[in-house]
């Protein structure tokens, strides 16, 4: 018999003892959950022990709770537990009575990778009389100790065989509803691309853009990070058509690194621009990379600017200036990790804080502003839009402009 249907026929069988009659009742959605839900941190080297708990909130207090089942999985070659302790019957029962605690299963299993938690009491009459039982409110359930053996990421779930395995059980041997909710454990060193693409300026907004006016942005690449070098480079940059129109795209990198006497081995795979779409697509290579090699021109690395691009304002609204797909490779045709950068085309016309631009700033555009709060230029949740004062940061002062322009129409 599974330490789940020993719990629920214990329960069964001490239903009647303590209330006569078993009724139905209407239990509210409880909630089981691994706190803290991430541990991430790189400095989690093998050897590290951290604690997590497991949880337990919104049980009500009618019928309340009598017994409580789990099972917490994890990748064994990641992490072991060393520590599972039983905290929620521990807490409510008086030192005295502790023995009436019944722990049908405390169990770690290192190498199938989970620990398995089953309590309740023995005699549940006795629990009653004491005045602490049923367990209602928020309490920790248990306690578990890891130990990080490896490098890596896993979840720390509660599913079992693909089914949830907590069982929250009632004074009348009934489930109460509940939702589980997983935890998360990475050690793994964030991502560090060896190229950044990036757009230059990261905003162009400029008073005397109007209609039918010219301007130029440029894609550049920094390179900081010990590699072979580049030997090709592509990448796509999208916009919106009916705001933006492309008049021209430079090549720069290539031809400024190869010797005039040698331009023929530049090879232009692609560039092309489509306004009807709103994208145009770049990508360059040597032709003969022994002959730039020997050249002393190849392999290229360092800080570059790709190409300079040239755009007619079509109408005054904002729009993204994204690049997409950017990929590189060395002399031996090894890909190159390549992050970006967008940037951001606004119109002098558009109002202030309007970070969606549709004419009016509102909670919409408050709720876009919080996303980015706090972010600087290369973060991920930056939002050039949000940054009403251009000093590179989304901080107080911006949400201060945009309360000021709050509730403004175009």
């Amino acid at each position: 018999m599974t330490a789940a249907l020993c719990l629920l026929a214990l329960l069964i069988s001490c239903v009647t003892l303590a209330f006569g009659t078993v009724r139905v009742a209407a239990p509210e959605t409880a909630r089981v959950y691994v706190d803290p839900p991430l541990v991430a941190d790189m400095a989690m080297v093998p050897g590290t022990l951290f604690t997590v708990n497991v949880k337990v909130d919104n049980v009500v207090a009618d019928p309340g709770l009598v017994g409580a089942e789990f099972k917490l999985t994890y990748d064994p070659t990641i992490l072991n537990v060393r520590v599972l302790e039983e905290v929620m019957f521990h807490t409510v029962t008086p030192l005295p009575e502790w023995d009436n605690i019944w722990q049908l299963q405390l169990l770690i299993d290192n190498t199938e990778g989970y620990v398995a938690y089953a309590c309740t009491w023995q005699d549940l009459n006795l629990a009653y009389e004491g005045g602490y039982a049923p367990i209602s409110g928020s309490q920790t359930i248990a306690r578990i100790v890891f130990e990080v053996t490896s490098t890596g990421e896993c979840l720390l779930s509660f599913s079992w065989n693909g089914h949830d395995s907590v069982i929250l059980a009632n004074p009348y041997a009934e489930a109460i509803p509940h939702e589980s909710v997983d935890g998360y454990f990475s050690n793994i060193p964030p991502w560090t691309p060896e190229l950044m693409v990036y757009v230059d300026p990261a905003v162009t907004d400029n008073s005397s853009l109007r209609v039918g006016s010219i301007f130029n942005v440029s894609v550049k690449m920094d390179s900081n990070i010990l590699h072979q070098g580049v030997i090709g480079l592509q990448f796509n940059f999208t916009w919106d058509p009916a705001i933006l129109e492309a008049v021209g795209m430079t090549e720069i990198m290539f031809n400024e690194v190869t010797p005039r006497s040698d331009s023929s081995n530049i090879w232009q795979i692609m560039h092309k621009i489509n306004n009807t779409g709103g994208y145009l697509v770049y990508a360059y290579a040597f032709m003969d990379v022994k002959k730039a090699i020997s050249g002393g021109y190849a392999p290229i690395a360092g800080n570059h600017t790709l190409a300079y691009i040239a755009f007619r304002v079509k109408d005054t609204a904002t729009t993204g200036l994204n690049l997409t797909d950017c990929k590189a490779g060395d002399l031996y045709g090894n890909p190159l990790t390549c992050g970006t950068i967008d940037g951001v085309f606004k119109s002098s016309s558009v109002i202030p804080g309007d970070l969606n631009s549709d004419g009016i700033v509102d909670i919409s555009d408050a709720i876009l502003a919080s996303r980015a709060y706090g972010s600087s230029f290369g973060d991920p949740n930056w939002n050039a839009l949000a940054d009403l004062d251009g000093n590179g940061i989304v901080d107080i002062f911006d949400m201060i402009r945009l309360a000021a322009m709050f509730g403004r129409a175009r």
